[in-house]
């Protein structure tokens, strides 16, 4: 038994890590996921609990407009076209997304929207979450 927990923790020290760039990927991945699955709980927990923007959504707005947003019976489909970033400097990373976001009825498209979103990240005990986003709130009705 202590030896199988040694060798749990040297294989635990000795395991690759990802950069924080990998890790800030890994990020934006869990919330485009989470967007196409429907899942406000997986978006949001790649965001801070001390999220704000300029257009005054709060971490607690932002958890409700999710919510709203992801009960609708349409199929959400959102593609990064490209990714700028990030620039890491400390604690924080910002980066800039284009995106191509479609609401679809079957495979039919409702609505698409194509623009930059930037983000930025800030490094907290739990990992990379986004404090700030600008760019995604005139796509959502009601947003303001």
């Amino acid at each position: 038994m202590i030896v199988a927990a040694a060798g749990l923790f040297a294989w635990w020290r000795t395991r690759p890590r990802l950069s924080e760039a990998e890790q800030i990927e890994v990020v934006i991945s869990r919330i485009e996921e989470g967007i196409e699955a429907k899942s406000p709980q997986q978006v949001l927990s790649q965001v801070s609990e001390e999220y704000s923007d300029t257009w005054g959504i709060t971490y607690e707005k932002a958890r409700l407009l999710s919510r709203r947003v992801l009960r609708e019976p349409e199929r959400i489909r959102v593609d990064i076209l490209d990714y700028k970033g990030p620039t890491i400097q400390g604690d924080f990373a910002d980066l800039e997304l284009s995106v191509h976001a479609s609401v679809l009825s079957g495979e039919n498209p409702i609505t698409e929207v194509e623009g930059n979103v930037e983000l930025v990240l800030r490094k907290e005990r739990k990992g990379w979450k986004v404090i700030n986003a600008q760019g995604w709130q005139q796509w959502v009705e009601g947003a303001e």
